[in-house]
């Protein structure tokens, strides 16, 4: 995952230094580009949105990966937890993401824990298992 992102940022940066010598003029040899300031406006905008979502992606994998190593989830109750937890306190994933590779404490997280370290025991011992 790692060397995609990075080769994705790699990929802007080229594409941002193009811009750059090139000017804020007409593109040359770009299909459907009129060279409009509108249109660069536009591929700047859909430049940072596409590097704000690799930000997200890399946020929310290692949270994902902190849940995983830490707790025992696999990947996909690591990110329903991330969703639920943000659907909860009606905020982004990726806002909870961050929030936890900071060291954010969930209540959420904490009793998903809980239930399922409960969960993964069986069931509680009676008192005949016990005598």
């Amino acid at each position: 995952m790692d060397e995609i992102v990075a080769a994705a940022r790699a990929v802007a940066s080229t594409l941002e230094q193009l811009a750059r010598s090139l000017g804020r003029g007409a593109l040359p040899g770009a299909d459907g580009l009129d060279g409009s300031p509108e249109r660069w406006e536009a591929l700047c905008e859909e430049n940072r949105q596409l590097r704000e979502a690799l930000d997200s992606r890399s946020a929310i994998e290692r949270a994902k990966g902190i849940l995983m190593g830490r707790f025992g989830y696999d990947e996909q109750e690591a990110f329903a937890l991330l969703v639920t937890t943000a659907r909860r306190r009606h905020r982004k994933v990726r806002m909870i993401a961050s929030e936890l590779l900071m060291g954010a404490c969930f209540p959420e997280i904490e009793q998903s824990v809980v239930a399922q370290a409960v969960y993964r025991s069986g069931p509680a011992p009676t008192v005949s298992d016990i005598l």
